[in-house]
Parts: C-alpha cells; sequence; structure tokens
C-alpha cells in the first residue's frame, strides 16, 4: 500500500539523545505511554538507531501524520505488509486501541500512547517528564544552579534540552500539544493549581470566563487524569475536594499573571512524590502523608531551623494523630534536624531528597 510504503521510506531524525531512566530493549512487546511533551518518541527513536541496523528492519507509523486524514489501512493490510518486508521492528506512535483491529506479531513492537492502554501481552512503561535527576542528565552538568536552573526551564525535555526558556517555546508547544479549548481549561487549571478544588467548581470558573460544554469538561477532565496531564490528589482534611497538581510546575507561571513561588515548589515536589510514592495524600494545604512509611513531607522552602521548629511544633497533635513517626521537611538549600516527641525531623535541600528518594 503506498501509505505503508510511505512511513517505511522515511528517516528518523538524529538528534542528539540524552538518556533518561526508561530504556527501550529489543524482543519485547511495550506500550509506552506518558503525558505529551515527556519525550516518548525520542525514547523509540534511539531506540531503533541503537537496535536496528538497516532501516527496511522497522516500521515506525505515526498516527498524527496528516497524510492519515484521508488514506488508512486495516491491520490485515498492516500485517501483509509487515511480512513481505521483513519487519522485525514495529513502532506505533500516538496510537488509540480503535485505529486498529489488532496490533501484528512483531518480534519487536513499541506502542506510544498518552494513557496504558492495557494490551494483552504487552508490558506497561509510563514515561513522566524530566525527573530532577534526569534534568542534571540533560543539563550536561551538576552545580550547585542546577536546582535554580530546573525550577526555571521545568521538566519538558525539549525546553530542558535547549537550556533556555522564552514564552515563545511555551505558545509553541501549547499549540502544538493542546487545542485551542483545552489551552482554556489549562490556564483556568493554572490558577488553582496546587489548591483544593471539585470538578464542578472547575467548570463553575470556567463557565464564568468563556462558553464552555459542561460534558466536554467532565469527558476532557478525566481523559487528563488518565494521562496524567493533572493529578487530584486525596485531601485528609477536605474529604468533597482533591488537591490538583499539574503534569510540569512550571506552566502555570506561563498560563497565569502571576504564581507564588511556594506554587510552583508544591508542584515540583508533589510530582517527585507522585513518581516515588503510590499510597500517600495531602494531609494539610503544603504537606503530605506517605502512609506506607508512616512519613510526613513538608514544604518549608525557605524556613530557619527556628521557625520550622514552631511550625511542627503547633502541629504535633496531627502528626501524632496519623502515627508519623518521621517527617522530611523539605528546603532549597538548608539543612538541620530536631526531634519533638519522638518523631524525628530532617530538613533537606529538594536537590538532595528528590535523588536520595529514587
Amino acid at each position: 500500500m503506498p501509505i505503508l510504503e510511505y512511513f517505511h521510506s522515511q528517516t528518523l531524525p538524529h538528534d542528539a539523545f540524552v538518556i533518561r531512566k526508561i530504556q527501550l530493549m529489543p524482543n519485547q512487546k511495550i506500550n509506552l505511554f506518558g503525558v505529551r511533551g515527556s519525550g516518548k518518541s525520542a525514547i523509540a527513536f534511539d531506540f531503533l538507531a541503537t537496535h536496528c541496523k538497516e532501516s527496511e528492519e522497522y516500521l515506525w507509523i505515526d498516527f498524527d501524520d496528516p497524510h492519515l486524514l484521508l488514506d488508512t489501512f486495516s491491520a490485515k493490510e498492516l500485517e501483509a505488509f509487515i511480512v513481505q518486508n521483513g519487519i522485525t521492528t514495529l513502532v506505533l506512535d500516538h496510537f488509540k486501541i480503535e485505529y486498529l483491529e489488532y496490533i501484528p506479531d512483531v518480534k519487536s513492537t513499541v506502542v506510544i500512547s498518552r494513557h496504558p492502554l492495557h494490551l494483552v501481552g504487552f508490558e506497561a512503561l509510563e514515561l513522566f517528564a524530566l525527573d530532577y535527576e534526569e534534568f542534571i542528565a540533560f543539563e550536561k552538568k551538576s552545580s550547585q544552579n542546577s536546582l535554580n536552573n530546573f525550577l526555571k526551564l521545568g521538566s519538558l525535555p525539549q525546553i530542558a534540552k535547549e537550556g533556555t526558556i522564552h514564552i515563545d517555546k511555551i505558545k509553541r508547544f501549547l499549540n502544538h500539544s493542546f487545542s485551542p479549548n483545552e489551552q482554556r481549561l489549562l490556564a483556568i487549571l493554572a490558577m488553582h493549581n496546587t489548591h483544593p478544588i471539585t470538578t464542578y467548581q472547575i467548570y463553575r470558573y470556567a463557565k464564568e470566563k468563556y462558553k464552555i460544554s459542561k460534558d466536554w469538561l467532565y469527558k476532557t477532565l478525566k481523559e487528563w487524569q488518565e494521562e496524567r496531564l493533572i493529578v487530584l490528589i486525596e485531601n485528609r482534611y477536605q474529604k468533597s475536594t482533591k488537591k490538583i497538581i499539574l503534569f510540569d510546575f512550571i506552566l502555570s507561571k506561563y498560563l497565569t499573571l502571576s504564581q507564588p513561588f511556594i506554587v510552583q515548589f508544591d508542584n515540583l515536589v508533589a510530582l517527585a512524590i507522585l513518581k516515588h510514592y503510590h499510597d500517600f495524600e495531602a494531609i494539610g494545604s503544603r504537606e503530605y502523608l506517605v502512609h506506607t512509611l508512616c512519613e510526613a513531607i513538608i514544604l518549608a522552602p525557605f524556613d530557619s531551623q527556628e521557625n520550622a521548629w514552631k511550625k511542627c511544633y503547633l502541629k504535633l497533635s496531627t502528626y501524632q494523630k496519623y502515627a508519623i513517626t518521621k517527617a522530611t521537611i523539605i528546603t532549597v538549600a538548608n539543612h538541620y534536624r530536631f526531634t519533638i516527641k519522638e518523631i524525628e525531623f530532617e530538613a533537606m535541600p529538594f536537590s538532595q531528597w528528590s535523588i536520595a528518594s529514587t
């Protein structure tokens, strides 16, 4: 088929690749999923460049390619093409389950999607945007300014790789990855980033700003949670609401007129907790409880030891109520420790804690 011949003849980009914590191996069937802009395609490009000696060995099909708007193919036609051309590696990018009746059996298969597809026989691998340790690799140097650079550049690989950020780069990413209506909704969510909220409140705030369908908004929010573009964290003290966290901690800075540093820092820490722990919830405006470790994670970016001690002492009954035995205080640069009623409190910079938690 001409359309499959077209994909088979495409050459892959030769951009320099920075190693990520997730790597693909040959002779496996993988569903690589994660938020848009996290670098899924780049990982697959590197996989092909490393493990396929000849371009004829692989077939990369990008389902976002405009050639597929009017020219499609069936699973049976794809299967026949694979056999005819001796394809040993198949990559289906921007894939959705409704695109093919089934996925042909190929020695190495990588299916790239925004959320897990629950494909029988496939291993699911989730790719997050950059964590701090990966960012240092993108930065190609480790320095005292690495955390400052991370806070300026954010966790999107395409921006971190360039080492500079400008509103035009954010605009290009948003225009490429989100429809106008999705961008408006993202801006509404940015206004409430790290704050407790309900789905109905999101709809009400959005309705005040522009005309929007309630059904579309509820459906989109559900899809974004599956993709983890947004995460709604359980809140122990406000059961009717959930704390909203965006997938990248600098976006709300560009989508709103102002963003306090504590919001960005909270977003940064919450994403790290999300990546390293599963069973956790918010127990205050800037505190989290990791149930499996009986550990509290407290945000105090600039607090001195004296101020931190006073705040922790005032909340001692809360920590005791949840049987917390250890509390980690996340700072920007401060180190200190103290004990209150047999609970150990240790303050460490985010740059140290985020790597130690991996």
